[in-house]
């Protein structure tokens, strides 16, 4: 989408998906949790010799913030009446201020009253003049969608490095982000890991 034009997209057979971070979390470590070979770690200091396989998600505050990522920000707002069609999404809003980087919106409705309205970047994270999210999202959901009346029912905040991180380490195992997961067009992120996941379950024995 931009101020002259628009792509639309139809996909019957693949809908676009949105799975709820918390609950898939703590459906996959409840299971994860009854396996008493498996530990959890917040960070490299609780990690002791006595773990035979070290997996490793952990994107560090020393990655190089000169190079370009996504960061975002998006609030679910709830309104009064039925104004979303949940039978569309407005995935890449590019008519909006792009302030010498490339920033678009995107419009995720849940149902006809509630919606995801995310503020998306990409840029280096140098640039702090950048990172006014809650303005951002203001204007976007008072004047580009016209909504003056909303609540404000979760907010969600983060950055994806869109660069292949370079923390090698013979002794562990890197996952996710940290082991070249995400689609650096997209920032996608999700299916690649579970391509992974798979690929490690078969062939652990052989991975040095």
């Amino acid at each position: 989408n931009t101020s002259k034009n628009s792509i639309e997209l139809k996909s019957e057979n693949y809908p676009y998906q949105s799975i709820d971070s918390g609950k898939f979390y703590n459906k996959i470590n409840s299971v994860l949790s009854k396996n008493k070979n498996i530990f959890f770690c917040k960070n490299l200091q609780e990690i002791n010799s006595d773990h035979s396989i070290i997996f490793n998600s952990l994107i560090n505050d020393e990655m190089d913030k000169s190079k370009i990522w996504q960061h975002f920000q998006g609030v679910e707002i709830e309104v009064s009446k039925n104004i979303f069609d949940d039978k569309i999404l407005n995935l890449m809003d590019f008519n909006c201020e792009q302030r010498n980087s490339v920033h678009f919106f995107y419009t995720l409705p849940f149902s006809k009253n509630r919606a995801l309205i995310e503020t998306t970047w990409l840029s280096n994270l140098q640039d702090k003049t950048l990172m006014d999210y809650d303005i951002q999202l203001k204007n976007y959901i008072e004047k580009n969608l016209g909504i003056k009346d909303y609540k404000i029912k979760f907010q969600e905040k983060g950055a994806i490095p869109l660069f292949y991180p370079q923390n090698k380490n013979n002794e562990q195992i890197n996952i996710g982000s940290a082991g070249g997961m995400t689609r650096l067009s997209t920032g996608y992120t999700f299916l690649n890991i579970q391509e992974h996941s798979r690929y490690l379950c078969k062939n652990i024995e052989n991975i040095k």
